[in-house]
């Protein structure tokens, strides 16, 4: 058996033009013709009442006799009749000829004979002629079928196939009817293998679900024993009369192919089900222009993969199971407004075409990949809210354009390679246990820019919790306008950070060692509102760090700024932990507002006080704090006189003051520190030194300040306690001589 290819030409229109010469010319009451035989050849007149070849004036009915029935009637030479009935369990076969129908044809009834069903049914074989059967308008009705076996069959009129009528098999349908509806489905439809097609030639558009809502319209499931082909459905027009609101249903290796122009849409009252039978089932298909789905998705079978390869959007009403083990996997371009999704044990959804997320809600069974969750392989544009209840993972290049919040109980934001880039111009907030598969680490790339909305927030479960930038990040701020770009946990930066124009960051910041911060020119500014620390290793080039007011930075031991300036408007501190520590930078300015904290617990600079050393110049002004130091043996208590260097800058670099003479307190002392403004051979320096030593007993915890704290330490130490600090009159008893004292110093040292 041949296989026709069609060709839209003059020829294969020859089928058309003659069914509308015929109609035109058949008279208004054409003669009937009967079948009045069993199984038989057309063109044989004596199987015909009355007797004759039935011809083009003929009106055909095939299953109205006694001896007609469950029989099967063989088209052995072309015929062009009036109109056609086929009933009472009776099958016409167009064979290896061609059969015209100017008029109506009617397919109605089923019998059955025990095991064996007949249904009456007009079948359309794979013969010569470019169109195999042409017919006017067409009912099939009383569970009737159209079946083509590779046939082409032509429709001028209505294509109706009734609520238990079936159109199935393999073959050509061509609908050229310019009404509305050119083919309603209120019936079932069952692709043949390879392939039954339905092309809408005419105005007239097919209407898929009829008018009966709800029921299996579109049946797809058929392949061989050996699954070495499968059935598939391709239907070809511009669009379809309105929502489909049928089922549908799938198989593995099963394809429906949606060629509308105009794209098609699925109603919210229905299903499409991808279904398999076996594990080794190639995925079941959903292809062609865009479909707008708005009902049920079903995935199950064994390792079932629902695939859709046409573009998709899946609407706020969408409700998807996918089952245990089984996939739905969109190809194309796929935009998620909304929906939920239900993925079982080693279930996923993937998308892994161009992807637009406005909303959807998934729901994982734990926050384990291994336990099936929903991955964004392709690039994906964020625009709206997503919801995890388990977990996600973002593996294509993903941009942020509008409002987006990603709530989740774990996103992996870097993807299983960890090489995702992110372009964020609009506020993204992350709200997740953690970013990562099994760690808060991102390896990929971040970039924060556009306008004034670009920004990132990540709040995991503890708000104390480091996630870190492994990858490379590039802040990018608008013109001489601060921006805020980061927010949420604090950010620990092993990798490179790349700063343009001027941003700001609300979160903790923490520059690892193998930490590099680049910015873009002289005028480039990071400015830190919380707390940030950096860490010997740490690499600067350009610009200016800001540590805001009310904002604490801290030069751990040996932590240099480079050549990025400093503006300390906040707390800076220096050194590891709450020891001493050495600090570079270049240029340093201190404002009003900012406070400078020095630990001295020695005399050696750098290992036991603090010292800042700068290589550019220095503006002072603020307060300068310090705390003596407990470096193992017990709080520093330096003697009168004692002279330390705080801080150098190139000889002439500096201007300013501090605004204040320091006290530092220890209990039962208080230091009063000078300040001194001098200078070496090569340096400018600031120095402290201890001008006076100030008893102040009832100071218990060295604060400044005798108070309830004090009062407790006392109280704690009440009866006999030799040598306790809280003894004040060196009695042996902290008693109420002791506590006398304590109530007469009241308020500060000082």
């Amino acid at each position: 058996m041949h296989r026709k290819t069609y060709r839209p030409s003059r020829a294969a229109l020859t089928a058309a033009a003659v069914l509308a010469a015929t109609a035109a010319s058949t008279a208004a009451h054409a003669q009937a013709k009967h079948w009045n035989a069993a199984d038989g050849s057309w063109n044989v007149g004596a199987n015909w009442s009355p007797l004759g070849v039935p011809g083009v004036g003929n009106q055909v009915f095939i299953g109205s006799t006694a001896i007609a029935k469950n029989a099967w009637v063989t088209l052995n030479a072309n015929a062009s009749i009036a109109e056609l009935t086929i009933t009472d369990g009776m099958t016409l076969d167009s064979a290896n000829a061609q059969l015209l129908v100017a008029g109506a044809t009617l397919i109605s009834g089923y019998n059955s004979d025990g095991i064996f069903g007949y249904p009456s049914r007009l079948r359309v074989a794979n013969g010569p002629a470019l169109t195999d059967v042409g017919l006017g308008p067409v009912e099939i009705t009383d569970e009737g079928r159209l079946s083509l076996e590779g046939g082409v069959v032509l429709v001028a009129g209505l294509l109706d196939i009734d609520t238990t009528g079936y159109l199935s098999g393999d073959g050509l349908v061509r609908l050229t009817s310019n009404a509305a509806t050119a083919m309603l489905v209120d019936g079932g439809l069952g692709a043949g293998m390879p392939l039954l097609t339905l092309s809408q030639e005419g105005a007239g558009r097919i209407d898929l679900d009829g008018s009966v809502a709800g029921d299996d319209t579109l049946n797809i499931t058929l392949s061989k024993i050996d699954n070495t082909d499968f059935a598939r459905l391709t239907i070809i027009g511009d669009a379809l009369v309105d929502a489909m609101d049928d089922d549908i249903w799938i198989g593995g290796g099963n394809e429906l192919t949606m060629s509308l122009t105009d794209g098609w849409t699925m109603g919210a009252g229905a299903e499409i089900k991808f279904i398999a039978s076996a594990a080794d089932d190639p995925p079941a298909r959903l292809k062609g222009n865009h479909a707008t789905l708005r009902g049920t998705i079903f995935v199950g079978g064994s390792s079932t993969e629902g695939r859709i390869d046409a573009p998709v959007t899946l609407e706020s009403t969408v409700v998807a199971s996918i089952g245990p083990g089984d996939l739905l996997h969109t190809t194309n371009d796929a935009t998620i407004e909304g929906g939920s999704f239900d993925i079982g044990l080693a279930g996923s959804v993937d998308f892994s075409g161009d992807t637009l997320v406005q909303g959807g809600t998934f729901t994982t069974v734990s926050d384990d990949l291994a336990d099936g969750g929903v991955r964004f392989d392709g690039a994906t544009v964020y625009d709206g809210t997503l919801t995890i209840d388990g977990i996600g993972q973002q593996n294509g290049d993903a941009t942020v354009v509008g409002p987006t919040v990603i709530n989740a109980t774990r996103f992996d934001l870097d993807g299983l390679d960890g090489l995702t880039s992110w372009s964020i111009a609009n506020g993204l907030e992350v709200n997740a246990d953690s970013i990562d598969e099994g760690s808060p680490f991102f390896n990929g790339s971040i970039e924060i820019a556009g306008g004034f909305l670009g920004k990132l927030t990540v709040n995991m479960a503890d708000p104390g919790t480091f996630w870190v930038m492994g990858g490379s990040m590039s802040l990018g701020g608008v013109a001489a306008i601060m921006t805020v770009r980061l927010d949420g946990n604090p950010i620990l930066f092993s990798g490179p950070l790349d700063v343009t124009n001027r941003v700001r960051a609300d979160c903790f910041l923490r520059f690892e060692h193998s930490s590099t911060v680049t910015f873009a020119g002289p005028s480039s500014r990071l400015r830190s509102t919380e707390y940030a620390d950096i860490w010997d290793g740490a690499t600067f080039s350009g610009g200016q760090f800001e540590n805001a007011p009310a904002a604490t930075l801290k030069l751990m031991q040996g932590a240099s700024l480079g050549s990025t300036a400093l503006l300390n408007e906040g707390d800076l501190r220096l050194g590891a932990g709450s020891g001493p520590g050495l600090g570079f930078a270049s240029q340093v300015t201190m404002t009003p507002t900012s406070r400078f904290f020095v630990d001295i617990g020695g005399a050696a600079p750098g290992f036991q006080h603090d010292q800042l050393q700068a290589s550019g110049s220095v503006a002072l002004a603020g307060t300068l704090e310090i705390d003596l130091a407990d470096l193992g043996d017990g709080i520093f208590e330096p003697a009168l006189d004692a002279t330390y260097t705080i801080l150098t800058a190139p000889l002439g670099g500096r201007s300013g003051l501090f605004a204040n003479q320091p006290v530092s307190f220890v209990p039962g002392k208080a230091y009063v520190w000078s300040v001194g403004y001098g200078s070496t051979r090569f340096n400018d320096t600031v120095t402290v030194k201890v001008a006076d030593i100030i008893p102040c007993p009832a100071d218990l915890n060295g604060d400044g300040l005798i108070d309830g704290a004090d009062l407790a330490i006392l109280l704690g130490s009440w009866g006999p306690c030799l040598g306790c600090n809280a003894d004040f009159d060196l009695s042996g008893m902290v008693d109420g001589a002791d506590l006398a004292v304590l109530l007469g110093a009241w308020g500060e040292c000082l």
